[in-house]
C-alpha cells in the first residue's frame, strides 16, 4: 500500500509540473478563440440569406409584372401562431393587364410547378386596382420557410452547383 500511495504522489508532483510547463496566457486566447467561433458557427447556422428569396421571386416573375417594393417578417413580427415557423413576404407591383396579374398569381402558387424546389406558401394577390393607365397594381402576400433561404444551405447548393 505504501509503495502505491508514493507512486500516486510522484504522479501528482509530475502532473503539477506538467500542469506549469503548459503556457497559461496561450491556452485564456484559444479558448476566447474558440468562444467566438462557436458564437460564428451558430450565427451562421441561423442567418437568412435574403438574396435567395430574391432569387426564387426573380426567376418566378413573369414579363409584364414588377415589384416595387418588398417586406418580410419573422412569426413573431406578425404575431402568426407558434406553429407556423414561416417567413412572412409582402409586396407591391404593377402588372400590365388582369390577365399577366391572373397568370402571375399561378405562376407563385404553383411555384414547384415552374422549376423551384422552395415554393412560396399561400400566395395571395390583393388591392387590385386598375390606374386611368390600364396598368394594375396590387399587393402580394405570401409565406417562405426560413430553411429554405438559410445561409448555410446555400453555401451547400452553391459548392454543389459549382462542382458538377
Amino acid at each position: 500500500k505504501q509503495v502505491l500511495t508514493k507512486s500516486q504522489d510522484n504522479y501528482r508532483l509530475e502532473l503539477r509540473k506538467k500542469e506549469a510547463s503548459f503556457n497559461q496566457p496561450l491556452i485564456d486566447q484559444l479558448k476566447k478563440a474558440n468562444t467566438k467561433i462557436d458564437l460564428g458557427s451558430q450565427l451562421l447556422k441561423r442567418h437568412l440569406a435574403v438574396a435567395e428569396l430574391f432569387d426564387i421571386i426573380g426567376q418566378l416573375t413573369i414579363q409584364g409584372v414588377r415589384f416595387t417594393s418588398f417586406e418580410f417578417a419573422s412569426p413573431e413580427a406578425t404575431n402568426q401562431s407558434s406553429a407556423s415557423s414561416d417567413l412572412k413576404v409582402t409586396m407591391k407591383g404593377v402588372g400590365n393587364n388582369f390577365v399577366s396579374i391572373a397568370y402571375q398569381s399561378d405562376v407563385l402558387g404553383q411555384s414547384e410547378r415552374f422549376g423551384k424546389k422552395k415554393p412560396i406558401k399561400n400566395p395571395v394577390l390583393s388591392d387590385l386596382v386598375l390606374d386611368q393607365n390600364g396598368k394594375v397594381s396590387f399587393t402580394f402576400t405570401g409565406y417562405v420557410n426560413p430553411s429554405d433561404i438559410l445561409y448555410e444551405n446555400t453555401l451547400t447548393t452553391d459548392n454543389n452547383s459549382s462542382t458538377n
